[in-house]
């Protein structure tokens, strides 16, 4: 049985949230949690506790959980020691068959990478699972759902157009602006 969590502050990088990777055939991306975040740390914490005790789980594994597994959240800082993106952060990556719900923090579905891409802020939905195929023993982080809380510099290089062209975009609020 799959552990459903929600991270309330995070960053995402690598995302294929729109369409699947063509390596994978999944949606995917990589949740970014700074290590001084001890909410979410232990959040994400207690998921993997409950998962390892639940029967669905168990019986994945036959009974118990090996004295082996791999896990998939790991260290930053190990892991990529010259990557500023990853100073002080632990990191997984999430995956899922479904393309997950992305919504803006007032509900509203975003629908393009105009909208959301690696390097926006916000809140992460997913479920921790064990797995065991072909001998490979561990957990695993679904990709459920995402709320774009606020944007970020783009972790994959350029700009968005709205940040190119911010100094000559008009301003809506006021439609009788320069008109009298």
């Amino acid at each position: 049985m799959a552990t459903n969590f929600t991270l309330k502050d995070v960053r995402f990088a690598l995302c294929f949230v729109y369409d699947p990777s063509e390596k994978s055939g999944k949606y995917s991306c990589r949740v970014l949690i700074d290590k001084s975040n001890k909410e979410d740390l232990e959040t994400l914490a207690n998921a993997l506790s409950e998962c390892m005790k639940d029967k669905k789980t168990l019986a994945t594994f036959g009974g118990k959980i090996p004295a082996k597994y791999d896990n998939v959240v790991r260290d930053g800082d190990e892991e990529f020691p010259d990557d500023p993106v990853y100073k002080g952060k632990i990191f997984f990556n999430a995956s899922n068959k479904n393309k997950p719900q992305i919504i803006d923090k007032h509900g509203i579905r975003l629908e393009s990478d105009d909208e959301f891409w690696s390097g926006c802020y916000g809140a992460f939905n997913g479920s921790y699972y064990g797995y065991d195929k072909m001998g490979n023993k561990g957990f695993a982080i679904s990709l459920d759902n995402i709320l774009k809380l606020r944007e970020g510099e783009r972790l994959t290089g350029g700009m968005s157009a709205r940040q190119a062209f911010s100094s000559m975009l008009e301003d809506d609020s006021n439609p009788f602006a320069g008109r009298f």
